[in-house]
């Protein structure tokens, strides 16, 4: 019988077993029917499990044929595997997620540092204001002449 001996070790690599952040994306472009995706799924909830610190953890599994896709998703599901029909070179699925996912962060975190914004709030411009009222207050509480 024949070892076969991996050219890495896709759980350090992707830091999996010595994670110190609360949030993993993975990526699985042509994902086929899932079976790397449920691997990497299943091995982030099982390090949840044993250090039983709960993180944020998303698997996005890509792949252009709906036949495959669609056994996929019947493999991981109950899973934190996310599935996108999408093909390269554009990938136009993934990065409208990506920016999506991007936005909501910049207005969560502008909602909670800025006062005077809702946390529903979605608008540049508010942002863009609360920023100038800050700048204002904060100038005036050091009496600045100029900032």
């Amino acid at each position: 019988m024949h070892h076969v001996q991996p050219l890495f070790d896709a759980e350090s690599s992707l830091g999996i077993n010595e994670r110190s952040s609360n949030e993993s994306r993975i990526l699985d472009i042509g994902a086929g029917a899932g079976r790397d995706a449920k691997y990497f799924a299943e091995r982030l909830e099982e390090k949840d499990a044993k250090t039983g610190i709960v993180t944020d953890y998303q698997v996005v599994a890509v792949e252009p044929a709906g036949l495959l896709a669609k056994i996929g998703q019947s493999h991981t599901q109950g899973l934190n595997v996310k599935w996108l029909e999408d093909s390269l070179p554009a990938l136009e699925q993934v990065s409208r997620q990506a920016v999506n996912s991007q936005t909501q962060r910049f207005f969560a975190q502008a909602n909670l540092a800025l006062p005077g914004l809702t946390h529903t709030n979605t608008s540049v411009s508010d942002v863009f204001e609360a920023m100038l009222l800050q700048r204002i207050r904060l100038k005036e509480m050091q009496q600045l002449r100029e900032w």
